[in-house]
């Protein structure tokens, strides 16, 4: 399977505005094979185990390889350093957080792949990139050329959100346009690969993307989803159950109101609408999309009958066979899909198809998970 996680969640970039006066309290657990976790060993854990001292972390980004924002906004990276993934210079794994170079002008917008790529935006709205590069997936203008410290994307200062998938990668500006590099299952309307970023269209008017495998999603401002790319599992959300198509341009999605999504590498995705219900669609293997089952649902399906998961937007989560994390605005965390190796905190191994709370706390702020490897990251206040 291919595994990827896009940790671009406005909360964490309030989090971030606010990190001058101190960040929030970082929680680990699930798969540690690596380092990832970066608590100086490679044992794995079933519930949440705090990383650092209180207040210390303001973002963290995790597959295999972590990337961590401090509060005075100097980066940090652990976990397998396979193809310069951590931005160390090096190729070497860490187990415990090193820091990536020495400035302090980085943000809370950062995203990592299970294969050794990462995105991060900095202050000024540059974005940045290291790490794994088959077919262009840098942005660079190389195409496989890996890179193991920090090289800038162009020389722009208005990006807003970078999203990796596994041949892939998206982006939206500050000015609401959409751009993509790599293969060409980013919906640009073409079969033609490119190695440095694109617009995908001409509208303003994009707020939030995600990339799957072969397949993405974006929200626009005006509440309407779409997606493109390959279309397995009903990912594509539109009840489309033939045999699998690629779409290179954008389609809609089901359903209006929608303000945030999530896109799991394993063909499923989740969205909330501005109603504060959740929904799931895509592949239902391990119990992923929250419904009681293991079905795949090709349109937009509620998770549970709830409307208090809020309306900010989810952290990305993949994998085959998805985990969820959420938090809700009460401040209680959830999360379902594969307990393996203890990825969904709640102290056990088991799958759970429908969603189950993690301890009593009620002060978390955000949560992440990476499924393909198993993993997780979340802040407390």
């Amino acid at each position: 399977s291919d595994e990827f996680l896009d940790m671009t969640n406005p909360r964490k970039m309030m989090m971030g505005a606010a990190g001058v006066a101190g960040g929030n309290t970082l929680f680990r657990w699930g798969r540690n094979s690596a380092g990832q976790l970066g608590l100086g060993n490679t044992t794995s854990y079933s519930s949440p185990v705090q990383l650092g001292d209180p207040g210390e972390w303001l973002a963290c980004a995790s597959g295999t390889h972590t990337m961590l924002l401090k509060k005075d906004y100097s980066l940090w990276a652990c976990g397998q350093g396979a193809k310069g993934a951590l931005g160390d210079g090096t190729i070497a794994n860490k187990s415990s957080p090193v820091q990536i170079g020495s400035l302090t002008d980085w943000s809370a917008n950062l995203s990592v792949s299970k294969y050794g790529t990462t995105f991060a935006v900095k202050k000024d709205g540059t974005l940045w990139t290291w790490g794994h590069n088959a077919n262009g997936l840098l942005g660079t203008g190389t195409d496989t050329t890996d890179v193991s410290s920090p090289v800038q994307v162009g020389s722009l200062t208005n990006w807003k959100q970078a999203s990796i998938g596994r041949s892939a990668s998206t982006a939206v500006k500050t000015d609401g346009t959409m751009w993509g590099w790599g293969l060409y299952f980013n919906g640009w309307g073409n079969t033609t690969n490119y190695s440095s970023p694109v617009q995908i269209g001409s509208l303003t008017s994009w707020l939030n993307v995600n990339n799957g495998a072969d397949s993405g999603t974006c929200i626009r401002t005006d509440g309407l989803m779409f997606a493109w790319g390959q279309s397995y599992f009903g990912i594509r959300g539109n009840g489309s159950t033939g045999s699998p198509t690629n779409d290179s341009s954008p389609v809609q999605v089901n359903g209006t109101g929608w303000n945030s999504l999530s896109q799991m590498t394993g063909w499923s995705a989740a969205a909330t609408n501005t109603a504060g219900k959740l929904y799931m669609w895509g592949r239902g293997a391990d119990g992923g999309l929250g419904t009681g089952s293991t079905a795949n649902v090709c349109v937009p399906t509620q998770v549970g009958a709830l409307t208090d998961w809020g309306t900010f937007p989810i952290s990305k989560t993949d994998g085959q066979g998805p985990n969820m994390l959420v938090v809700k605005p009460n401040g209680t965390l959830w999360s379902w899909g594969i307990g393996e190796y203890g990825a969904l905190g709640d102290g056990t191994t088991a799958n759970k198809s429908s969603p189950v709370q993690i301890g009593s706390l009620t002060t978390w702020v955000d949560g992440s998970c990476s499924s393909g490897d198993r993993v997780a990251a979340a802040f407390s206040e």
